[in-house]
This record gives C-alpha cells, sequence and structure tokens, in this order.
C-alpha cells in the first residue's frame, strides 16, 4: 500500500506533519477523479470530504486586499470614462442645436424670398403662438408658415433655461440686431458711417453701424452671423436680439446677449449664407478685444 493509501487508512499511524503532507497528495489525486478508495475507513471517508470542501471553498473567497484592489481599478477607470461620456453628450447636443439652426435657416430663407424688400425676420410678429403661450412670442414664430412648426427647433438642448422658454413662447436662439432691425431713419446721416463716432452721456465713444437687414443686400454672407445662441444671464421676453452696438465696451456686454459656452467651450452661429460654425468663445473674446465685433455684417 502507498503512502497515500497509508495516510488515508490509517490516519494515526504517523507524525501530523507528514500525515498533513501526504493527505495533501492523497487528495490531488482523488479529488479530479471524484473516486475515493474502496477500503477507506468510514472516518477516514469523513476526513476527505472534509479535506475537499474545505479546499474546495478557499479560492472562491476574496480577502480584503483583492476587494480593495478591485475597487480602485474601477475608481480608475471611471475617472476616465465619465468625462469622456460628458464630452460625448455635449457633442450630440451641440450637433442637435446645429440641425435646429439649419432649420431656422431655411425658413429664414423662405421667408426673405417671400418680402416684398427681401428682408430677414425681425421682432414684428406675424405668426401666433400655440395656444396658453405668452401673448408677445419670439421672433422665431414668424417662420412657423415656412418650416411647419418652430416648436421643435426652437429651443437648444443644452439651453438652461430651456423650461422657461417654452413656457414664455421664447427661443433659445436670438437675431444680429445688425440684420434683422431696420435702419433708424432719424439718426443723423453719419451714423451710417461705420467710420463715425459719437459718445454717450458718460463720454465714452459709440460706433453706429449700418443696419442691412436685406439679404440681398449683405456683405459676404458667409461671414455674416445672423442668429446667435442667446445669454443665459438674462431673460427677455419679445426682445430676442443682440444690442452689439454696446460689445465695444467688453465682453461683459457680449455675453448680456448671446451664451458663447453653451457647448462646453463653444457655441452654435447661423450665417446669412445658411451654413453652421461651431466657434470657440476664447477665439471670439480675443476678436472683442482686438476692436473686430463680429458681429457687424460682412467681418
Amino acid at each position: 500500500m502507498d503512502c497515500p493509501s497509508l495516510i488515508l487508512t490509517q490516519p494515526s499511524c504517523l507524525t501530523p506533519v507528514y500525515a498533513a503532507q501526504v493527505t495533501r497528495l492523497a487528495l490531488n489525486r482523488y479529488r479530479h477523479k471524484s473516486i475515493v478508495p474502496k477500503e477507506l475507513t468510514h472516518s477516514s471517508r469523513s476526513f476527505i470530504d472534509v479535506a475537499i470542501t474545505e479546499t474546495s471553498r478557499r479560492p472562491n473567497a476574496f480577502t480584503l486586499l483583492e476587494m480593495l484592489i478591485v475597487l480602485t481599478v474601477i475608481g480608475i477607470l471611471a475617472a476616465f470614462l465619465f468625462p469622456a461620456f460628458h464630452q460625448a453628450g455635449l457633442k450630440a447636443r451641440s450637433v442637435r442645436c446645429a440641425q435646429n439652426l439649419r432649420q431656422i435657416g431655411l425658413g429664414m430663407e423662405m421667408y426673405a424670398d417671400a418680402d416684398p424688400y427681401s428682408r430677414l425676420p425681425g421682432n414684428e410678429l406675424y405668426g401666433r403662438p400655440p395656444v396658453g403661450l405668452d401673448p408677445n412670442p419670439s421672433w422665431i414664430f414668424n417662420l412657423n408658415e415656412w418650416v411647419g412648426s418652430v416648436q421643435r427647433i426652437r429651443i437648444c438642448p443644452s439651453d438652461s433655461l430651456a423650461p422657461r422658454r417654452e413656457t414664455n413662447a421664447s427661443s433659445s436662439y436670438v437675431l444680429n440686431q445688425y440684420t434683422s432691425q431696420d435702419q433708424r431713419h432719424t439718426a443723423p446721416r453719419q451714423h451710417g458711417n461705420l467710420n463715425a463716432s459719437l459718445t454717450d452721456p458718460e463720454g465714452n465713444p459709440i460706433f453706429i453701424v449700418p443696419h442691412i437687414r436685406r439679404l440681398d443686400a449683405i456683405p459676404n454672407p458667409s461671414s455674416t452671423m445672423v442668429v446667435f445662441e442667446g445669454s443665459d444671464l438674462g431673460f427677455l421676453i419679445g426682445d430676442e436680439r443682440t444690442h452689439p452696438d454696446t460689445w465695444f465696451q467688453g465682453w461683459e456686454n457680449v455675453l448680456a446677449d448671446i451664451n458663447p459656452t453653451r457647448h462646453g467651450n463653444s457655441a452654435n452661429y447661423l450665417y446669412a449664407d445658411w451654413h453652421v460654425e461651431s466657434l470657440r468663445a476664447v477665439k471670439l473674446k480675443a476678436r472683442i478685444e482686438s476692436g473686430d465685433n463680429f458681429a457687424v455684417p460682412g467681418r
């Protein structure tokens, strides 16, 4: 009889250390074959059953250190993946916003084609908002006739004021004053000169830019912005246009009219040739600080 069989049939005849070693060898032999020698006694069989059960349990248990390692790995992966998911969400909403602006551009083009003077839409309201909304609605409802319904395109998916704008018949998108308002005929003639300047009551210079609402008169349509993403700092109903005559006073005046960081560090802009661009806020801020007002037609 070999050693493993000896220790399994007569486990008390050997020293404890040697008996443990031989028992381990016997278990390794029989556990995978599911075979227990017939000559084993009842006590030896119970000894093997207990040993096999305890041995099979140990590999499935996690130590505290192993659990900490797993949790650490999960935390590291989450730290990398969550920003990626956030950026993906921002990009998706920016794409949907750009699609809204393209539909708005299509409606504005048809609006100008139908206007006797080829004018772009302004704040004058010719279309009615849906029942239950504010009676003094946004300019965008002028496009209902041309796009079917502006309900699905008037709110940017990234607009933090979306619920308020939806309830108050407002829009996430604002018009460029220079391309949506008729020229003020009461202004002195020199006001129509881009280089002419006046001063406000505090002595600050005011540069008057001519308004060009007729689509066929806009210089360089591919570089003329006609619609911006509206500011989240203020909330005006019925006056959803920019006031770029004040932008020369500083970036804060720009932020009062538009939101150049609605999609992270950029926003979407609709041009007079109806293409949409996503521009970084830092570049637009640099233009304002250098004296280049990007709302001026043809710039």
